[in-house]
Order: C-alpha cells, then sequence, then structure tokens
C-alpha cells in the first residue's frame, strides 16, 4: 500500500472514532450514521390460511442517504423487516411459534437495504405467540392428518400383501417352500401341506374362471333363447376346430351339433 493510501486509512479510522479528521482536501468525514431502535408487535401470517402469529421485534433503523433522515425513517424500516418476516412465518403453521421465533432471528440478524430507499435494517425477534385455541385447533387437524396418513399407509401395505398372498397361494410349490420356512422342524408335514396348497389352487382357480370369458359366455348362454344358444355354440365349435382344439368342439353341449347343423353363421 501507498504512503497515500495508508494516510487515507488513518484518516478513515479517525474519523470512525468520532475525531471529525479532514479526509481530501477541505472535507470533513462526519462519521457512520447512528441507528435508530424501536420495537413493536407485528402479525405475521402462518401457513394457516387466515391464522397469524404475534410476533415482539425490535429492530433498529440506519439512514444512508445525502440528506437528513425522513421522519418516516421507523416506519420505512417497519416496512422491510416485517417484509423480511413474512417470508419465515408463513412457511410454519400455528403450531411452530418457537421454531419461528429461531428462524426469525437468523433472517433478520443481518443489516439488508429496504427497498430501493437508502435505509438499511435489522431486528431481533423477541417472542412469537399465537391464540391457544387456535393453536389448539391447529394441532387437532393436524394429528387427524398424521391419522389418515399412517391409515393410507397401512391399506396400502395391506393391499401389497394381500396381492403376494395371492400369487402365493397359486403357486403351490412356492406356497409349500413359505410354509416349511416357517416350520423347518416340520419336514413329515411337507407332503401333506403340499396338497393341501395344490387342492386350494384347484379351488382358487375354478373361481376365477367364473369371471374368465369362458364364464362370460356361460352366462350369456344361461339366458339367451334356444336359437341364441344355438347359433353361439356352432360358432364355438367351428373356431375350435379350426384352431386344432377338436377337443373342446366336442366338450359343448351334446346334440346340439345336429341342432345347429342347419343354423348359418
Amino acid at each position: 500500500m501507498t504512503n497515500s493510501g495508508i494516510s487515507w486509512l488513518r484518516q478513515l479510522r479517525a474519523g470512525r472514532a468520532g475525531n471529525g479528521t479532514s479526509v481530501g482536501s477541505g472535507h470533513t468525514w462526519q462519521g457512520w450514521p447512528s441507528p435508530t431502535r424501536a420495537s413493536g408487535e407485528l402479525p405475521l401470517p402462518s401457513a394457516d390460511e387466515h391464522l397469524f402469529f404475534t410476533a415482539e421485534i425490535v429492530f433498529e433503523a440506519c439512514w444512508c442517504g445525502n440528506e437528513a433522515a425522513p421522519a418516516a425513517l421507523l416506519d420505512i424500516a417497519r416496512e422491510g423487516i416485517t417484509r423480511r418476516a413474512r417470508e419465515v412465518s408463513r412457511r410454519r403453521t400455528l403450531t411452530a411459534s418457537e421454531q419461528v421465533r429461531g428462524e426469525l432471528n437468523t433472517a433478520l440478524l443481518k443489516w439488508g437495504w429496504v427497498a430501493e430507499t437508502p435505509v438499511q435494517a435489522r431486528g431481533h425477534c423477541v417472542s412469537v405467540k399465537a391464540d391457544p385455541e387456535l393453536v389448539e385447533a391447529v394441532a387437532g387437524r393436524e394429528q387427524a392428518l398424521a391419522q389418515q396418513v399412517a391409515l393410507s399407509w397401512r391399506a396400502r401395505d395391506r393391499a401389497l400383501r394381500i396381492e403376494q398372498m395371492c400369487a402365493l397361494l397359486l403357486d403351490p410349490l412356492r406356497a409349500t417352500a413359505s410354509w416349511f420356512l416357517d416350520h423347518p422342524d416340520n419336514p413329515d408335514e411337507l407332503v401333506s401341506i403340499a396338497r393341501q396348497f395344490q387342492e386350494l389352487r384347484g379351488i382358487l382357480e375354478a373361481e376365477q374362471r367364473g369371471e374368465s370369458v369362458g364364464g362370460l359366455l356361460d352366462e350369456l348362454l344361461a339366458g339367451a333363447d334356444e336359437a341364441v344358444r344355438l347359433r353361439l355354440s356352432n360358432v364355438l365349435r367351428k373356431v375350435f376346430s379350426q384352431y386344432g382344439r377338436a377337443d373342446l368342439a366336442t366338450r359343448l353341449r351334446p346334440g346340439e351339433d345336429d341342432e345347429a347343423s342347419g343354423t348359418e353363421v
């Protein structure tokens, strides 16, 4: 640093100490402006619509303009502090007063410009309060929502387990292996258990067939008149034969082939 730079820095430090030292030719540096302090209660929005915190905040305002500070200095600073505080408070529900207080102190600690004005402001949050009855109501709502989420999780878990169990019951080998995994000391029962799972699969598959295409056709045939039944049986018999499943064609009701032989398809 040059000798002139060192001299200027010393003069600047002396001026900040309040000595009014001359800085440059013919200009006296007046020192840093002293902040103005005030306090008040601010209504701050919460994450709960139409519900507010009440925050007691001590704030400081500093005028950095060239002319005299305006009479509205504290109002301007209060507006800037309020704007910064709202950005913090609206992220929290009414049950988080203490958390909001800590977050406000973090957000308001540093000096910050207020909009486009030559005003800087900072603040300290003394307390954050909320109406006890409203806090209780919000807490009840949060508990109800938490219970709904837990019930939804349990329902999804149960549905997944049911789906897995259905797949297992239709696979006797896997079902038997799963049983033996839980009962490794009972190998003598494996054959009996395997048979039971095989029988169970047969029952379940029969139930499933009730909702299959074949089951739907049976339901149609049962409710249709004789002409419809004959026509549909003839169509099915031809389709089975065309695709090389004569065995399925012969399993249609006996006698229908003769009756439907003259029916045009």
